[in-house]
């Protein structure tokens, strides 16, 4: 029988892939039993943990132990249970879980909470596997007492993220229905067992961070709503004082005029800044793009009408839908075709407005084309970002929001431009169906 497992320390670490191997290792192993007081008659009696310590135990290993059950359920149905055992055991090999019987075991004291020491029960493949932290099988004839030589004995560690010994899964069986196929079992359930511990110990730092970053937003959240509402007081007051300065003649009426032209920017900046930082509540319910698109071009038809700019709206027969928040898309849409009419209320022009299924229909994709003076390149990366903006008047908050928001809702915003032709924005959105009714 070949056994590839290594035991010993220092520079006595042997392997047994021959026989003279395995002598060597087994009397290895014998030394280290006579070098501690016991003798092949021996007849164990081990400590147990007291019923307390066993459930503080359990209770400690509890994720662990969920973990291991689902694998040796698995093992349980090539071995003959009923006079084995698969055991779950501490690193101080403690066993802390039971699957199976063993009667002549349970009368050596080796039971549920029982301490498997080397100084009790000799070279069992649990204690070398503690000692040396290697997979290991004791076998039959190998086991130094003699009270255990008609068993075989196999056990692996199993180890946490850091790759230190959390615990032991344990078999013992009759030595007769022993083979190697049951350390390649338990290896492979061992390292499915700690790639499960991998993974939720990496959900749980995913939480953590998670919890973490909340706890900032909201620290951020309340100090931007709190700044605000003081912005605003102090406001107030400079805009009361410069309209009684000017009601008492101290200031002429155009620098005033001025000046409160410049508070309510900044309070309107202000404003923005609130509805960016507080959270938004969506509300999402099938709604039709031909409605939707369709009332927002009319309350704006009399804007592009007074800037020379004309709105062509194209809707298809075969009407679509979308799981959408009603008021928050508007102010998506509206924000978009203020932005249009706006480049080019100069000298005029038109907003093509459009949609079209793509993606084998998944998606739509609504279309915003200007003939404005177009965005150049060294600027289209930007014009997401906070604050940005090249109006006088303008916050830079306005398309920030705009892509938060169709994002929140699944999609996203594209943009292609080029300078002194135009510029297109595309509104993705998830598409439910192709119904015309609802």
């Amino acid at each position: 029988m070949i056994i590839d497992v290594y035991y010993g320390d220092g520079d006595h670490n042997i392997k047994r892939d021959n026989a003279r191997g395995i002598r060597t290792y087994i009397e290895y192993m014998w030394e280290r039993c006579q070098d501690i007081g016991l003798s092949p008659s021996y007849i164990p009696n081990p400590k147990r943990v007291s019923d307390g310590e066993l459930s503080a135990l359990q209770r400690q290993y509890s994720h662990l132990i969920d973990i291991i059950i689902s694998y040796i359920s698995k093992i349980e149905l090539i071995i003959p249970m009923d006079n084995a055992v698969i055991d779950i055991c501490t690193k101080e090999a403690t066993v802390i879980y039971r699957m199976g019987s063993a009667p002549s075991l349970e009368k050596l004291g080796y039971n549920l909470g029982c301490i498997v020491s080397e100084e009790e029960f000799g070279n069992t493949a649990l204690s070398l596997v503690i000692y040396h932290d290697n997979p290991t099988i004791v076998y039959g004839e190998e086991h130094f007492l003699d009270v255990l030589k008609g068993w075989a004995s196999f056990c692996v560690p199993i180890h946490d993220t850091d790759g230190k010994m959390l615990s032991a899964l344990n078999i013992m069986v009759p030595a007769e229905y022993a083979n190697q196929n049951i350390l390649g079992l338990i290896m492979v359930a061992a390292r499915g067992i700690e790639n499960e511990i991998m993974l939720i110990d990496e959900k749980t730092k995913l939480a953590t961070t998670n919890e973490l970053l909340t706890q900032f937003n909201d620290g951020v959240l309340r100090t931007a709503s709190m700044i605000s509402h003081e912005i605003r007081n102090s406001l107030s007051t400079i805009s009361a004082y410069v309209q009684l300065l000017q009601l008492q003649n101290f200031l002429d009426n155009t620098k005033g005029d001025k000046i409160l032209s410049e508070i309510n920017r900044i309070n309107k900046l202000v404003n923005n800044f609130r509805s960016l930082a507080e959270p938004l509540k969506f509300n999402f319910y099938k709604y039709s793009l031909n409605n939707l698109l369709s009332t927002v071009v009319t309350s704006l038809s009399a804007k592009a009408h007074m800037s020379n700019v004309i709105i062509d709206l194209t809707l298809p027969d075969q009407d679509m839908f979308v799981m959408i928040d009603r008021e928050s898309m508007e102010r998506v849409f509206i924000n978009i075709i203020v932005n249009a009419i706006q480049a080019m209320e100069k000298k005029g022009g038109t907003l093509s407005i459009f949609y079209a299924p793509k993606n084998s229909w998944k998606e739509v994709y609504v279309t915003f084309e200007d003939t404005g003076p177009g965005i150049t390149e060294d600027r289209l990366d930007d014009i997401f970002k906070i604050f940005y903006t090249t109006k006088e008047e303008g916050s830079g908050l306005g398309l920030a929001m705009c892509q938060y928001i169709v994002r929140a809702h699944g999609g996203n915003i594209l943009v292609e431009s080029i300078e002194n032709k135009g510029t297109k924005f595309i509104v993705v959105l998830p598409c439910i169906n192709l119904c015309t009714t609802e």
